[in-house]
């Protein structure tokens, strides 16, 4: 548990080079992508630590009420043509 983050999810991102990278997309307050970096990397391995975070006040949610991957994998995209 991290303090400040209420929910995230990761999803994979195709970069230029044609690899895939490992985006986290995180709700919460009071939070520094580098913060959530730093302790992703303490905790997993390099294979499973996000190339970045991405902070939200809130993750999309479906029907079910249970994170709309698809809308966070937009959200992703939507945020790299800023």
């Amino acid at each position: 548990d991290v303090p400040g983050v209420r929910n995230c999810a990761v999803v994979k991102e195709t970069l230029r080079s044609g690899y895939e990278a490992l985006v986290a997309v995180v709700e919460g307050a009071g939070l520094t992508p580098g913060a959530i970096l730093q302790v992703c990397a303490e905790h997993l391995s390099p294979t499973q630590t996000p190339r970045r975070v991405i902070i939200v006040e809130a993750l999309p949610l479906n029907a079910m009420r249970k994170v709309d991957r698809q809308a966070v994998a937009e959200m992703v995209t939507l945020h790299d043509s800023r």
